[in-house]
């Protein structure tokens, strides 16, 4: 059996029960068995149908296909689309579905290349992986990673995706680049009961939801139920381009950041949505976390004050609340916290907090008992420790928990009126291996978007405007949140410009869901230029660096603070946007989602431009890294017109020449650190035909130099 498309061609062979993938062009993207393997915690399949006849029925632009014994019976459908296919979820009846600790999809899926989105919270693995290396490894791709199996992960997740594509059979041959097949992104298409796991071997490998139905006696033994992946399967020439596909189609069907509140205004200005976090000045002191205090609060805002840094936000991070679980600041450390943020507010800026909103040090503390926190396989509480803290986390599944922590967060909004939250630590959730939730209706990756439901839903419905940033990728949770964060790269010393470009380059896909991103830093200011230059071109910057000494013993000088608030003042303020990298590396490699510079487009215009050496675009000579922003919806690069009123960041020595640049008079105002704005006209020749516009950012000036503003006459 088979179906074909321009984009695809999908088919089966009933014998060997291969199902092949293949691209537009006829090449080989993976193939693996179609029948799925229900697993017992032994790592055997359930036997139930080995001796198993099989049935397949094409219908229209369906195939089902069912195996039955005479004992069970498992059935999927596949469905066609011109640019996708996707995977129903399985029914199935088996004689011994209690004993089921996995259901693998797709086993042994062989390709060469699998792009794995938040795989390492390090820069040491990328998230390429040559499936060649034999690289042995479970690890997570849903929620729950620090309890889940594999590397530690947090950043990315969950992500609810992989991609993966298909080298020639000699790919070292002669013009073996051109053999490489296009990429295939398979991504859910709602949330599993269950941990989305991916299993990586020998040229192999091999989608898994974990169910443990052997440790929870959750699925009934001869009965049919559904279980299982609902997955849909799009592509793209590459890397890039696969799952832009996949967040395309989520978006337009819905899923898109702030669509579960409908009190949300339709467009938001993200502009404002720059911040600094108090995290990096928090651990530059060598201090415990309860040291972090009134005294120290106040001297990381006079800091940011003093520094000429132009931020909207002023985000406090962990440790300023007494105990975790009750959303009230430590009134003996922070005697003075209420009246911090009536300054921090009368100054201009909006207030963040940050909150890992799932954990309970005390539950007495709020009226609940260790009944209502997540318990292991033994019945006890479990208890987990982070620095200082031990705690346990929200049982989020019971009615009285969702009461309680909508009441606490209803509480939490009327008392500090925050602007932005950081909801932290979704990745503390256990998974099946450790525990299910007393409502097993919500256990595995439902688990996450209850806690977003109910908490995000009560602050939401005090203050509609409230952005909520978060570092998970999956477009199927970006209903709940607003603003992507980078997240931590505190494993990532002297490489935090390289794991942030790769963190970027992922999170790019987001703004298909109306998703901009927020910069994190790392911990040294040497680094922190490229990092707002990336954001630049999807969102917004943001800092946690300190001002006192950095790691590595350095500090911001005054061009790094200048260049930080002329990026910012280039930010677009639109949450939707497409992009393309510019000099990016959307294949397999030491490189793989990396890119030189961006090109941010906007309703099919391009809007922004991000270039460093070595990135091109037609109609636009540049020497240097620099950064060129629309502030109207005209084109930037020549083709169809130029704007007439645009931004420019340079970094010295960088220029642009800009072609078509219609306007003949332009007046040129530079914004300076610290002192007012300077104004110049620039004529373009008469004799230029249609003009072209040049400038070199300026060696030398009164200040350090923030952003060149140019509008046309």
């Amino acid at each position: 059996m088979e179906h074909t498309t321009e984009n695809y061609r999908w088919s089966w062979d009933r014998d060997t029960d291969l199902v092949h993938f293949e691209d537009g062009q006829g090449r080989h993207i993976a193939h693996a068995p179609l029948k799925p393997r229900l697993v017992f915690a032994d790592g055997s399949a359930d036997p139930s149908w080995d001796e198993a006849a099989v049935t397949a029925l094409q219908q229209g632009n369906t195939v089902a296909v069912s195996y039955r014994s005479a004992q069970a019976e498992l059935s999927l459908v596949w469905s066609f689309e011109q640019d996708h296919f996707s995977l129903s979820p399985v029914e199935v009846s088996s004689p011994h579905a209690s004993r089921w600790a996995r259901v693998e999809l797709l086993a042994g899926l062989q390709t060469h290349y699998a792009l794995l989105p938040g795989l390492s919270m390090s820069s040491f693995l990328g998230p390429v992986v040559d499936l060649h290396s034999k690289l042995n490894l479970t690890t997570t791709l849903g929620a729950g990673a620090m309890r889940g199996p594999g590397l530690a992960q947090q950043w990315g997740l969950p992500s609810h995706w992989l991609a993966v594509y298909d080298t020639a059979a000699r790919w070292n041959a002669s013009g073996a680049h051109s053999r490489e097949s296009a990429a295939m992104c398979l991504g859910l298409a709602s949330l599993p009961s269950g941990d989305f796991w991916v299993r990586t071997g020998d040229r192999n490998l091999t989608l898994v939801l974990n169910v443990r139905s052997d440790l929870w006696n959750l699925f009934p033994e001869g009965r049919s139920f559904s279980t299982g992946l609902d997955l849909l399967f799009f592509f793209g020439k590459d890397l890039e381009e696969a799952p832009k596909a996949y967040y395309r189609h989520l978006a337009a069907l819905g899923h898109k950041a702030g669509s579960a509140y409908p009190a949300l205004a339709n467009s938001r200005d993200v502009r404002s949505w720059t911040l600094f976090n108090t995290w990096g000045s928090q651990v530059s002191e060598p201090i415990q976390p309860e040291q972090f205090d009134q005294a120290r609060l106040e001297k990381y805002w006079q800091q940011l004050q003093a520094s000429g840094l132009k931020v909207g936000h002023f985000v406090i991070d962990d440790k300023w609340e007494g105990t975790y679980g009750v959303l009230r600041h430590d009134e003996k450390r922070f005697p003075a916290f209420d009246d911090l943020l009536g300054r921090v507010r009368k100054a201009g800026l909006k207030v963040g907090l940050w909150a890992a909103f799932l954990r309970c040090e005390n539950p007495s503390l709020v009226g609940l008992t260790e009944d209502h926190l997540m318990k292991g396989r033994d019945g006890q509480v479990l208890w987990f420790a982070h620095q200082t803290a031990r705690y346990g986390i929200y049982d989020i599944s019971q009615d009285k928990v969702a009461e309680v922590l909508g009441r606490l967060a209803r509480d939490f909004m009327r008392r500090y009126r925050p602007d932005l939250i950081k909801f932290d630590f979704g990745y503390e959730l256990p998974t099946l291996d450790v525990s299910c939730p007393a409502n097993p209706v919500y256990r595995g990756e439902a688990l996450l978007r209850r806690g977003l439901e109910v908490l995000l839903g009560a602050m939401k419905a005090e203050n509609p405007e409230l952005v909520v940033f978060y570092y998970g990728l999956s477009p199927l949770l970006a209903p709940y949140y607003d603003l992507h964060s980078t997240d931590d790269m505190v494993y990532c010393p002297r490489d935090y410009d390289v794991e942030g470009n790769r963190r970027m380059n992922l999170a790019a896909f987001l703004g298909e869901c109306g998703m901009p991103v927020s910069s994190s830093t790392g911990y040294d200011w040497a680094t922190a230029s490229d990092l707002w230059f990336d954001a630049a071109a999807l969102g917004v910057p943001g800092t946690l660096l300190p001002f006192g000494p950095d790691e590595a013993g350095g500090g911001p000088s005054a061009e790094v603070i200048a260049r930080f608030n002329g990026l910012a003042a280039l930010a677009r303020p639109s949450a939707t946007y497409q992009f393309e990298t510019l000099g990016g590396h959307p294949h397999g490699g030491h490189r793989a989602m990396t890119t030189a510079g961006w090109r941010r487009l906007e309703q099919g215009k391009t809007v922004l431009l991000a270039l460093r050496p070595g990135s091109r675009v037609a109609g636009l000579e540049t020497e240097g890294q620099l950064v060129l922003a629309s502030f109207d919806e005209a084109l930037l690069d020549g083709a169809q017109g130029t704007t007439r009123h645009f931004g420019f960041v340079g970094w010295p020595g960088s220029s642009f020449r800009l072609a078509a640049a219609r306007p003949t008079s332009w007046t040129v105002t530079q914004h300076w650190l610290g002192a007012e704005a300077t104004q110049m006209n620039l004529s373009v020749p008469e004799a230029a035909t249609p003009g072209t516009l040049d400038f070199r950012w300026p060696d030398i000036g009164p200040h350090a130099l923030e952003w060149v503003e140019f509008q046309g006459s």
